[in-house]
């Protein structure tokens, strides 16, 4: 059992010990920095793809989960640069900074390998589920969350193009009523009279006077629709 700071027992690689520590939450400061880089626990674990730690350490109340060391690197970055894919996802759900950048100017998506960046992408969509039900765009149908003002595939503006989408249901819906019978409001118009007005034939039947004009019905021509 390793009885130094808990900071020399993770350089020394002795995980189990750090892990009993961490887990009884003996830490003095769990932002605490060692070594030459400035490392944090939580960095420096996720270098080592520590998979346990890492869990452990972002479920205390105070953990900074954006730390940076000498480099300018989170443990975000650390994740993603040596492909650790369990602790960027677990960073990720947690609520790091995926946007940061290091001294370097790279942010961890950046740095992040193929893998990494499909752990990025699910971690997204896993959020945005969370915020709340998706809305289609009506451009290109990529579903983005209710509070988003741009769709993040097409880049077109949600709140403009629902708009239009309004208008346009609106104008549909009053081509549909123009196509029923003006008297029932039920069936569709599918029988002209001589004076070119039409109804329902329902209606046409019954009707001895154009309802619009008023000219006596002479004919009913019915139309298939």
């Amino acid at each position: 059992m390793c009885m130094m700071p808990v900071e020399v027992c993770a350089e020394r690689k002795e995980w189990h010990e750090v892990v009993r520590r961490v887990t009884r939450q003996l830490l003095p400061d769990v932002n605490a920095r060692f070594g030459e880089k400035l490392w944090t626990l939580l960095s420096y674990a996720s270098k080592h793809d520590q998979i346990k730690i890492v869990d452990l350490l972002v479920r205390y109340k105070n953990i900074n989960l954006n730390a940076t060391n000498a480099d300018g690197m989170t443990a975000m970055h650390e994740a993603a640069k040596h492909n650790h894919l369990q602790v960027l996802s677990i960073l990720l759900r947690a609520g790091a900074d995926p946007n940061l950048h290091n001294r370097q100017g790279e942010t961890p998506l950046d740095l992040a390998t193929s893998d990494g960046c499909q752990i990025f992408e699910l971690e997204e969509v896993h959020a945005e589920k969370l915020r709340g039900p998706l809305q289609p765009c009506p451009h290109c149908t990529f579903e983005n969350p209710h509070d988003t003002l741009q769709c993040k595939m097409c880049q077109m503006d949600l709140a403009k193009s629902e708009d239009a989408v309004a208008v346009l249901m609106q104008r549909i819906q009053l081509l549909e009523e123009a196509q029923l019978c003006s008297i029932c409001e039920e069936l569709p118009k599918d029988t002209v009279f001589t004076c070119g007005h039409e109804t329902c034939m329902s209606c046409a039947e019954k009707l001895t006077n154009c309802p619009n004009c008023r000219e006596p019905i002479t004919a009913r021509i019915r139309r298939f629709v």
